[in-house]
């Protein structure tokens, strides 16, 4: 007996997702479900979605399903369990407002525990990262350079994702065969994958992971388009770190940042692995993960960082800066204890 699969479309625009959804179930010959906007948080949205899934599988049959715009992939594929196996994101893209849409920094309620708020261009770039195929409306971008960066920038953020312009009569296929959410690739399975097909063991994994694996390979490239990746074993000075994030980092020094993610450490913060996660002009840093006896997730910093016309020596001279310098590392713990240390306090896990 197969097992009924589900695409959930994503995207800002309920009209773009609800056009999608329609012509993805009419291919697929299932139901299309329409959910909309109006909820209380993204996990109020992302259990929405879970419903509508669990519906699909009780009636034992597939279901394509437009999402609220606030769904955040990692909250829907706790809720689904098993069934992300069998669970395909799409994300359509509008080229015309990606950019202004990667930089709204509104604040919406994330649901994860009481007082959690998230920017709407995290949540943007969270779907992207987790999509396994990405529908960009080619038709609406200014003109042929501008949808070039565009592709190359989605690219760079979702490797695995398959890149899907709609026209002629195939779209919808190279959609279709897109993965799962449960794939480790967008574009092809896996060579140790069994089951069915698309139904890949390894989640899809974000740009910045891939960077950090050293495995980062964007099919799409522009000259304009790069990321890099920033290692360095001292620990961060927590005050030059906000002082190059108000200053030269925001104010485009290096080139236009749109996406940042990785590990981090800081002095003040001994025994602790940040989370580094910045998308457009919002950046969160929080408590990753506490020193184990096997030693500490990241050493250091390893961050990957992705935007338009980077300086890269520029960039990393200036991260660099934000260390402890030499005569600080060797003073030790004690004096690292005794720096100014403006950053927000970290809230414990739970």
């Amino acid at each position: 007996m197969h097992s009924p699969r589900f695409r959930i479309v994503l995207g800002p625009d309920p009209v773009a997702r609800r056009r999608t959804a329609d012509r993805l179930a009419e291919l697929d010959e299932v139901r299309a479900v329409h959910l909309h906007d109006a909820h209380d948080s993204c996990a109020d949205a992302c259990r929405g979605v879970a419903a509508a899934v669990d519906a699909g599988i009780e009636s034992g049959r597939g279901r394509v399903i437009s999402a609220p715009a606030d769904t955040r992939p990692q909250h829907l594929l706790e809720l689904l369990g098993s069934a992300a196996e069998h669970t395909s994101l799409v994300v359509h893209v509008d080229p015309a407002l990606l950019l202004v849409e990667l930089a709204d920094e509104r604040l919406i309620d994330d649901g994860e525990h009481q007082g959690s708020l998230i920017a709407r261009s995290s949540v943007l770039v969270e779907q992207i990262e987790h999509a396994g195929a990405l529908v960009v409306d080619h038709r609406r971008a200014p003109d042929a350079d501008a949808l070039s960066r565009m592709l190359a920038l989605l690219s760079h953020l979702a490797p695995d994702a398959r890149l899907v312009l709609p026209r002629g009569a195939h779209w919808r296929d190279r959609v279709r065969s897109a993965g799962s959410a449960g794939s480790s690739r967008g574009r092809s399975a896996a060579p140790h994958a069994s089951g069915t097909p698309g139904a890949l063991r390894i989640p899809v994994e974000p740009g910045w992971v891939k960077v950090l694996n050293g495995d980062h390979a964007p099919s799409f490239a522009d000259p304009r388009v790069s990321t890099l990746r920033y290692t360095n074993p001292v620990p961060f000075h927590p005050r030059r770190v906000l002082a190059l994030l108000q200053g030269g980092w925001s104010h485009g020094d290096f080139g236009a940042i749109i996406r940042s993610a990785g590990f981090c450490r800081f002095a003040t913060r001994p025994g602790v692995t940040g989370f580094w996660d910045q998308a457009g002009g919002s950046i969160g840093i929080e408590p990753a993960a506490r020193d184990t006896a096997e030693g500490p997730l990241s050493a250091g910093q390893d961050l990957a960082i992705t935007g338009f016309a980077l300086d890269a020596v520029g960039l990393t001279a200036a991260l660099d800066a934000c260390t402890l310098r030499p005569d600080e590392l060797l003073a030790g713990p004690e004096l690292w204890a005794k720096l100014v240390d403006p950053l927000p306090e970290w809230q414990p896990r739970t």
